[in-house]
Formats: C-alpha cells, structure tokens, sequence
C-alpha cells in the first residue's frame, strides 16, 4: 500500500472527525443563527479586502520523511482566511510528573496579517467544531468573467499513478490550460507501491518528485488560494495562474503536455518520476540563473 495514499487518507478522516463538511464552492450555508448572533456578526469589522502583497507559505515538515499538513482553510467575518496546520506530535508530562503523553500539535495562520499560534489537539478541534461552516475546501473555482479553474483526475484506491492530476482553465466549456503542480521535497523517499493501477505487482520506488492534491478557496478579488491536500504549501494565484511566489525552487507549475509526453514514453513508474525529476532540475538551474 502506497505510504503517501495512506497519508492523505488519514489526513482526511483527521479532519471529518471533528465535524467539518466538504465544500463545493464558497463556504457551506451558514446554520440558523439567533437575533443576538446575527447582530453580533454585523459588527464586525471587515478588513478584506484589498489584500495585502502576500501571495504564499511552505511549511516545515511535520517529520523527514513526512510533509502532509493536514492543511485547512476557514474564512473569518472580517474577511481574513485562518489557515490551520500539523506541526506534528508533542509531548505532555502525565498527571503525577512522569513523562510522556503524546499528542499532535497544530498551528494557525492568519495568511493576509500573517499572524501565527500554536494549537493543541484540543483547541484545534474546537477551532473546526465552532467554524465548520466557515472551512473553505473546493476542486473548482469559478470567476466573476464566467472562467472556470478545476482539478482533473483521480486515485484509485491504493493503486498508485504517477501524476494522476492536472490544473485545468476553461472559458466556456473550452480548455484554454492544463497545468501540473510537482513537488521536489528535499530528500527522495522509498516507498511501496502497487504499481500501475494495479496491474503490476507492489514494487518499491524512490519518490525523487511527488504530486500534488490541489484544493481551490476562491477569493474576492479575482485571485485564489491553492494548497496541496497532502503536503505542506498553500500559494495565492491568479486566473491565469500567475503568483508573486517564488516557484521553480520546490514548487514547479508544469505544462501538463510535458508530463502527459514523459508517462506515454517511460516504461514504468520509476522511469516517469525520474524524468519529471530531471526536468524540474533543470527548471530550478535555469531559475538561478
């Protein structure tokens, strides 16, 4: 069984376990609110937007050999977007002063002040229990000119593919750019796989790329928020998928036809991510340059 595929899932049974449901779009429908609330809720200030000159955030791994965050995004009444991520387990002295309970810890970000804290297990599933209507989760996201950004392809099971998703724009109904997110983490890892969709048998491969699980918050101002679901970064884009973050370094936007190319002509799974490797090292040296 795939490692990264196991990651993901538990990432996403983490975060139903404290109630929070799937958006398609913008925030789910508010519950009904009291008199008393609804008065509360207008008062409240609105901060954004305009947004400040803040375009992205990598996170460090939870572990070496790890990099899911748990990464989720809920908007708040004055505009900001809270930003809530694994930093991994800690540990707490018992009761009677022997050592060690484990626990996982967790941060918040407010991305447009940038403003950081640290969250327990226990003050993090509060977070999420008193806004789970506010969480921001969606595979597409429209635009006031009718365009329409989604993520295109799927995992089957454990049944590993490399590179299943692509970035896709369309203006009406047309696709106009496919794009790939790849991911250089900063030491390859080996991992157990059922290759090709399971038709071959479990192999071992070295992850020297890896891909990314694209999740959409649309924003107010004709940009965007994409973070990888099973992985550590969150950037803000545009519709053209232009963004002040700096890219090329370990996080590359591919052409989807240079991906596409590489799977029909490499003989196995080993061999694609090879290739993609090679070419985003290529990327990041021209970059320097």
């Amino acid at each position: 069984m795939m490692k990264q595929a196991v990651i993901f899932l538990l990432a996403l049974a983490l975060v139903m376990s404290v109630g929070v449901p799937w958006q398609t779009g913008t925030a789910g429908t508010q519950p009904n609110k009291k008199a008393g609330e609804k008065a509360q809720e207008k008062s409240v200030v609105k901060k954004y937007p305009p947004y400040p000159d803040v375009w992205g955030y990598e996170f460090q791994y939870p572990d070496k050999a790890d990099r899911s965050m748990h990464i989720d995004v809920a908007k708040m009444p004055d505009g900001e977007y809270v930003v809530t991520y694994r930093q991994g387990p800690g540990e707490l002295l018992r009761k009677d002063g022997t050592c060690c309970d484990f626990s996982e810890k967790f941060s918040a970000l407010s991305f447009f002040s940038t403003d950081r804290k640290g969250l327990s297990g226990e003050t993090y599933n509060t977070f999420w229990k008193e806004n789970r209507a506010n969480r921001m989760r969606a595979d597409s996201v429209v635009f006031e000119d009718g365009s329409l950004i989604l993520r295109e392809g799927s995992m089957v099971g454990n049944c590993y593919e490399a590179f299943p998703f692509s970035i896709v724009k369309k203006i009406a109904g047309q696709i106009v750019a496919k794009k790939v997110f790849v991911y250089l983490p900063k030491q390859p890892q080996m991992r157990q796989i059922n290759g090709g969709r399971c038709a071959e048998p479990e192999q071992t491969i070295e992850q020297k790329v890896e891909e990314v699980h694209s999740m959409f918050v649309r924003l107010e101002d004709g940009t965007f928020l994409l973070y990888d679901a099973g992985g550590n970064f969150i950037l803000r884009l545009d519709k053209d998928f232009n963004t002040k973050y700096r890219l090329n370094d370990t996080i590359f936007l591919v052409d989807a036809d240079v991906i596409e190319k590489t799977k029909r002509e490499a003989q196995d799974d080993q061999s694609i991510l090879n290739a993609v490797y090679q070419y985003v090292l290529d990327l990041k040296r021209r970059n320097r340059q």
